[in-house]
């Protein structure tokens, strides 16, 4: 885990934590990773190696007062990466016209 401060505007340093996550979909993963966001007001939480895939619904990997965003794995095992905004935060997915799918790649623009 990496709890980073990034400077902005103003007097609020964003918070922002990196994850590499040997599968979000282990059980408890999910309620150690809301802990750790929460506890530590994370603004943006990045987590890698998700192991999600079109059949695990947003619902189950849900953290309140933070948005998820994520692009799934597009292999068969490993992969995939989410990130969590909270939601004070405006975020939007962006996409250079030319990603491939087949490469898990994520640019989300967050704004104040």
């Amino acid at each position: 885990m990496a709890v980073h401060n990034i400077a902005t505007s103003m007097h609020h340093a964003a918070h922002m934590y990196v994850l590499s996550a040997a599968a979000i979909t282990k059980p408890s993963s999910i309620e150690h990773l809301t802990s750790d966001i929460v506890g530590y007001d994370i603004d943006v939480a990045v987590i890698t190696e998700t192991h999600l895939k079109k059949k695990h619904v947003d619902h189950c990997f849900a953290v309140d007062d933070y948005t998820l965003i994520r692009q799934d794995c597009v292999r068969r095992r490993g992969g995939g990466v989410a990130v969590y905004i909270n939601k004070r935060l405006s975020a939007d997915v962006w996409t250079w016209p030319r990603d491939s799918p087949e490469i898990e790649l994520l640019w989300v623009r967050v704004q104040k």
